[in-house]
């Protein structure tokens, strides 16, 4: 028995600590002062989850890059982030999981992404199929 709560208390600190590492991420290898705004928008909140920042594309030393900048978001499970073509994310690109949910930080896009078809950035909770937030793209 004392194995098995000593088991149990160890994966809650576990998972406490891993949730509590992605609460706030610095992308400290972007450097926005050699970078080159194309696209750029602001999040709004959905389904009574608070989303803030700004979401931006731009292209940096020939990469393009979404930029999420002083980001926060509700925490939640299962947040990935979105390049779709509406809010109901039908026709979408899947940058992967949500890297934290306060900071700056950024993705790498592939270059045959046309932002001009797919200008909403989401904030998508896969695990219930629920919107936390969104942001339009718009040309700067």
């Amino acid at each position: 028995m004392k194995k098995l709560n000593m088991s149990i208390l160890l994966s809650v600190a576990l998972v406490i600590f891993a949730c509590k590492s992605k609460e706030t991420v610095l992308d400290e290898m972007l450097n926005l002062n050699n970078a080159s705004t194309l696209y750029e928008g602001s999040f709004v909140s959905a389904n009574n989850y608070t989303t803030m920042g700004t979401v931006k594309i731009v292209n940096q030393n020939g990469k393009k890059m979404l930029v999420l900048e002083n980001f926060r978001t509700t925490p939640g499970p299962d947040l990935k982030v979105y390049v779709a073509t509406s809010t109901n994310p039908t026709d979408f690109t899947d940058l992967g999981d949500l890297k934290a949910s306060t900071g700056t930080f950024s993705y790498e896009l592939d270059s045959s992404l046309d932002v001009s078809k797919r200008n909403q950035v989401l904030i998508w909770c896969k695990q219930f199929s629920r919107l936390f937030g969104s942001a339009t793209l718009t040309k700067k």
